[in-house]
C-alpha cells in the first residue's frame, strides 16, 4: 500500500514488518524482508538483527540465531545487552544437555568482562 503511493518503507518500517512476521512464526518472509532492506536504501542496524534474532531464539532456530549473531559482528555490528539477553534466553528454553552443549560451544561469542559466569551458568542447567 506504501509503494502504491509512492512512499519508500523506512529502516523502521521494514523492523515492524519483520517484527510481525516472526510473532506469526513466519521466519522465512521475516528473513526475506530483512535481506531486502539493503537492496531498498534501508540500513540494517542492531535493532533490525535483534529482531530477526529473537524470532529465530523464540521458534527454537538456536543455530540460524548464532549464525545470524556471527554475521551481525562480521558486519561491524555490535551485539548490546538485548543481542545476549535473547540469545541466552533462547538457550535456556532449550532442553538441558543440548543447551549446555550450544552454551558451551558458542562460549567465544560471549564478553568475558559482561558474562563471566556463562560456563558456571551451562553447568546448573544440567
Amino acid at each position: 500500500m506504501m509503494m502504491e503511493r509512492d512512499i519508500e518503507p523506512d529502516t523502521i518500517t521494514y523492523s515492524a514488518l519483520m517484527d510481525g512476521y516472526c510473532l506469526r512464526g513466519e521466519m522465512d518472509q521475516a528473513r526475506e524482508v530483512f535481506d531486502l532492506m539493503p537492496s531498498k536504501g534501508s540500513m540494517v542496524n542492531a535493532h533490525s538483527y535483534n529482531i530477526l534474532i529473537n524470532g529465530y531464539c523464540k521458534h527454537k532456530y538456536i543455530d540460524e540465531a548464532v549464525m545470524l549473531f556471527e554475521a551481525m559482528s562480521r558486519k561491524g555490528l555490535f551485539p548490546d545487552t538485548v543481542t545476549y539477553n535473547t540469545l541466552m534466553d533462547g538457550f535456556c528454553k532449550m532442553e538441558g544437555k543440548r543447551c549446555k552443549e550450544v552454551v558451551l560451544r558458542d562460549a567465544r561469542l560471549w564478553p568475558t568482562s559482561r558474562y563471566p559466569n556463562l560456563c558456571r551458568f551451562a553447568g546448573w542447567l544440567m
